[in-house]
């Protein structure tokens, strides 16, 4: 029976890491926050950005405008520091030929992802990819998961693949 299953991006489909962390020691400089150790930025890669400013000691007030930091360089240079990992379009072909349908469920921006996705060409292989909305109506895992689920009709047994709980 085909499933629907459903992708997270940064961390499951892509190694983000190095345009993540760069960018979250970018934005914490600002607030003059000290960089992290690489273990400790890794958390940065996956949840929503404004959870972690916040756990490194970003301003409550000020979460929105580190997001803001942050992106004035991974817009243009960040989000390309990163790379499908190994297997990763062997296994969304071999999925999508043995009859499933295929998702990304991130909580990245929604524009961003499938410009990324684009660029490793890999966006063909997905029936929807679901990202965060610009407004921030639609800016946590389970909101993005939600909305996709009730847009595309993935009910047959949906699976959610991704390197966080």
């Amino acid at each position: 029976m085909a499933k629907s299953i459903l992708f997270d991006l940064d961390g499951t489909l892509t190694d983000s890491g190095e345009g993540i962390m760069k960018c979250a020691v970018y934005a914490l400089a600002h607030y003059g926050i000290d960089a992290p150790s690489e273990e400790q930025l890794r958390t940065f890669v996956g949840p929503p950005l404004t959870e972690t400013f916040a756990r490194f000691g970003v301003p409550l007030d000020k979460l929105a405008e580190a997001v803001e930091i942050y992106r004035k360089r991974y817009i243009p240079i960040g989000r390309f520091e990163n790379h499908p990992y190994t297997g990763v379009r062997e296994l969304l072909e071999q999925l999508r030929n043995d009859g499933h349908k295929l998702y990304v469920a991130t909580s990245k921006p929604e524009w961003m992802s499938i410009e990324i996705l684009e660029h490793f060409d890999l966006a063909k292989y997905f029936d929807m990819i679901c990202g965060a909305a610009t407004d921030f109506s639609r800016n946590s895992k389970e909101a993005v998961i939600a909305h996709l689920l009730k847009e595309c009709g993935a009910q047959e047994n949906p699976v959610m693949v991704g390197d966080t709980a």
